[in-house]
Formats: structure tokens, C-alpha cells, sequence
């Protein structure tokens, strides 16, 4: 169910919510997403950003007209979780809303954009801060430098928010971003547990993050690339640590300072998921060499690197990080040539179930490369489920017979469990296939192979994210 639309009849709405069962209730929920401001008597449901979210339940305040929100209030055994989309939701609303909670965990979602109130944010925010958990905050791409003074406010002490897990910066640095290169977040530290960041030419307002019990990082357009990595040095227990093009180096910090290169590397038993995006920038080089060499991530599951070059300086590393980890079962790969550690890494050959792989062309080469067995007669990646290769140009002849030679080939493999392959083309459209070639195709269908060929409606695809499962 992509879209819903439904009328505000309480006496429905009020059976319709004592009767459908619970795990009905929570998918219901989770639909809600907004509604228009010229029919406020509608309730239209969208599930058009399924990553958003990832809570068992999560109910989006002020999304709903006051009928819906009066009945959803009325079933208090659906607040398991609850997403403060601020400032969309009136006070007296949101205030209501986070008593029904009844001291279960809080996402508070703040979003600059929308000129909410530093007055509101800290009522709410000061009131409830011992049950939030998740904080994300928006910063607009047009002056972000008040914006940081405001959220300063809340963290004004490491024990702001003594229950915060999660944290999630994210900046939108669009065209008119014309404020981000006098925006200069530096960090101090205070304690060793502690990082402050401060903006020394806004009255030195500290904001203090108690970041050793951080267990989910998002740092995106935000933070200088050095402050990104003393961040992951000291954020001992992070399951997800994300970095998306981080700005340039404020020379504050050198790999060196962080971490003598005598100094044995520092092992995060417990990530899970990393996502590394540096788009290439002066300096950004030595900051790649120095995650890969001072890091292990033994649990490591779910890898996303950007690149968006050759990286021939991976094979300084080739003994350490990614050969560190052994079970890595999801990649998601941008680059500019073929990904380096399809030929390099044989200790992720038969972990990985899943891979996404981002290019400017897609060459037959590369399914050539997954299609030949490996030099003792394996194939490569026995246990691969899907494949999702993004580009955005192709010699689509070439291509669509590299295709059915990839797909001859997982099928070729006993019990393989290959069941999706996707191409997501640039501005050029998808590749054709005449009709021998979609005879071929009809059998692999059969096979239970899925194939989708899909037109990128926003071009070049070099945004970096997952695809699991």
C-alpha cells in the first residue's frame, strides 16, 4: 500500500482502531506522513521515504487532522516509539502527545528549515530530554550559523540528554549554500569522554555531546573531514557510524596527531554498519589511508564507500580492514573503475549476499569480471542474492550480452540463491535486449531470477545508501 486516502468519520476511525489487529496498527501508523494544506480533512499516506524511519513504530505528529490525532491519542498501546517532527506539530499537541507516551523512548526529529523557535525547541526538548534517545537535526543550506547557537542551547552540559544513543547532523548544502565556508565547526575536548564543539566566532557556545554512549552517528555536509574521524576515535560503542561528504580538512587535526602511525590499530568490536562517502577534495586522501590503517571492524555486516575514483592506494592496506572482516554480507560500492576488492579480498567471496555498485559507465567488464571463476575454479560471490548496478552511460549492446552471460552464469551455480538483478540507468535510458536475447531473459525469469530495468529520474547516480536484504 503506496497511498491511502480515507475521511475523518470518528465512529469509523474509532472501530477502525479498536478492531484491526495490532502489527495492522503499526504498519497503518507508519504510513502517516502528511497532510495537504488546502484539505485538511483528508488523511493521505505516503511511504515514499521507507528508509526514514527504521523504529518498530513511529507515529508522525502533526501530520494528522485533529479527529485522527484525538483517536490515535485514545490508543496509548501504540506508542511504543514517538517521532517529534518539530516545528510542524502545535505545542499544546506535541505536549499532549509525548504524555502518551508514558516514558517510552522519544525521536525528536528538529528541522531548521521550517524557522522553528529556539523558545519551542526547549520547552519541549528540556521537558522530555531523559527519554530521548534519537535526535536529528536538519540544518538549512542558507545560514546555518544561528542554527548551531540554538542547538547549543540544549546541549549546553554532557548530560543534556542522558539516554541519547543517537545522533544525526545532517546539511543540506544546495546551490545557495553560500555560508558553509564560514561556518567552522572546531572541537575541543574537555574530558576524554567528552567532545564540545565550538564556533569561535559565535561567543565560544559550547555543545557538548556525551558521545561514548553513542551507538548510531550520521554526519553528513556537515563536520571538516578530520573532526569526522576524531569523532569515530572517540565513540567507543557505535553499531552505525555513517560520514557522507564531510567538509574539507580544518587543518585542526593531522592523521598523525589522532593516531601515531607506530600505534597498534584500534579495534570497534561492535560497528555494524559503515558508510564512508568522500568525494574527492585536496587532502581527503590522506584521511582515507588513515581509516583504513587505523581501524578494524571485526562485526562489520554492511559496507557503503563512496569513492567516485580509482583507489590503487587500497593496496597499501591490502593486509587490514575489509580482510579484518570477515562477515560482511552487504556492499554498496561508487566508484570510478571496477570496485578494487572484487579481485583483492577473497575473504568476503562467500559472505557477501548483497551488492549495490554506483559508476559513471557500466562495462561489460565488470560482468565478465562476477561472470569467470575465480583462478581455483570457484565462483565468485557462491552466496550473492542480488545485485543493483547504478550508471550513467553504457554501450547498452555490449552490456545486455554481458547481462545474459552473468545471469547464465548464476544459474550455472548449484543452490545458488541469486534472485534480483537491477540496472538503474542514467539520463540515456535503459538498455534494450532484442528478441533472442529476451527469450533468454523469459528463462531466467522462470528460474525466479527478478530483473528490473530502471531510468533514474534524477541522473547521475552517485547518492550514496544501502540496499539490504
Amino acid at each position: 500500500m503506496s497511498k491511502m486516502t480515507a475521511s475523518c468519520d470518528e465512529a469509523i476511525v474509532s472501530t477502525f482502531i479498536h478492531t484491526l489487529p495490532y502489527e495492522i496498527l503499526l504498519i497503518t501508523f507508519r504510513l502517516v506522513a502528511w497532510v495537504p494544506q488546502d484539505d485538511p480533512h483528508s488523511l493521505v499516506s505516503s511511504y515514499s521515504s521507507p528508509g526514514l524511519f527504521h523504529t518498530k513504530t513511529t507515529i508522525q505528529l502533526g501530520a494528522v487532522c485533529s479527529r485522527w490525532r484525538y483517536i490515535i491519542w485514545q490508543a496509548p498501546h501504540l506508542w511504543t516509539d514517538c517521532l517529534l517532527t518539530l516545528p510542524n506539530c502545535p505545542l499544546n499537541v506535541t505536549k499532549l502527545a509525548l504524555k502518551n507516551t508514558q516514558g517510552n523512548p522519544i525521536t525528536a526529529l528538529i528541522d531548521f528549515n521550517s524557522r522553528i523557535s529556539s523558545a519551542k525547541l526547549r520547552t519541549i526538548l528540556v521537558e522530555h530530554r531523559s527519554h530521548i534517545q534519537c535526535l536529528r537535526i536538519s540544518l538549512s543550506p542558507w545560514d546555518a550559523r544561528q542554527e548551531w547557537v540554538a542547538t547549543a542551547q540544549f546541549l549546553d552540559s554532557p548530560h543534556s540528554f542522558p539516554s541519547l544513543r543517537e545522533l544525526s547532523i545532517n546539511g543540506d548544502i544546495g546551490k545557495g549554500s553560500i555560508a558553509w565556508d564560514h561556518l567552522r565547526l572546531f572541537i575541543q575536548c574537555d574530558q576524554p569522554h567528552q567532545l564540545a564543539y565550538v564556533r569561535p566566532r559565535n561567543h565560544f557556545t559550547p555543545w557538548h555531546v556525551a558521545n561514548e554512549w553513542l551507538t548510531v552517528l550520521h554526519i553528513c555536509n556537515v563536520i571538516p573531514i578530520d573532526q569526522c574521524c576524531r569523532l569515530l576515535l572517540h565513540s567507543p560503542n557505535l553499531i552505525q557510524f555513517r560520514c557522507v561528504t564531510p567538509r574539507p580538512s580544518s587543518k585542526l587535526f593531522e592523521p598523525a596527531s589522532l593516531l601515531s602511525p607506530s600505534s597498534p590499530p584500534i579495534f570497534r568490536d561492535k560497528l555494524e554498519v559503515l558508510e564512508w562517502g568522500i568525494y574527492p577534495r585536496s587532502g581527503s586522501d590522506e584521511w582515507y589511508l588513515w581509516l583504513l590503517s587505523a581501524f578494524r571492524f571485526p562485526s562489520l555486516r554492511h559496507l557503503s564507500w563512496v569513492a567516485n575514483r580509482p583507489m590503487a592506494s587500497l593496496s597499501q592496506t591490502r593486509p587490514f580492514f575489509l580482510g579484518s572482516s570477515p562477515g560482511i554480507q552487504s556492499i554498496s560500492w561508487t566508484e570510478g573503475g571496477i570496485p578494487w576488492f572484487l579481485e583483492n579480498l577473497p575473504e568476503l567471496n562467500t559472505t557477501v549476499q548483497t551488492l549495490r555498485l554506483k559508476c559513471t559507465v557500466a562495462f561489460p567488464a565488470l560482468f565478465t569480471h562476477l561472470s569467470t571463476p575465480r583462478l581455483d575454479g570457484s565462483p565468485r560471490f557462491p552466496n550473492l542474492k542480488s545485485l543493483k548496478l547504478s550508471f550513467f552511460t553504457s554501450n547498452k549492446q555490449l552490456l545486455s550480452e554481458s547481462v545474459l552471460q552473468f545471469l547464465s552464469s548464476r544459474h550455472q551455480i548449484p543452490s545458488s540463491p541469486f534472485n534480483k538483478l537491477v540496472l538503474e540507468s542514467g539520463i540515456y535510458g535503459p538498455i534494450k535486449f532484442d528478441e533472442e536475447q529476451e527469450v533468454k531473459l523469459k528463462f531466467f525469469r522462470k528460474a525466479g531470477i527478478v530483473l528490473d530495468l530502471v531510468e533514474a529520474e534524477w541522473g547521475l547516480p552517485i547518492v550514496s545508501g544501502f540496499v539490504i536484504g
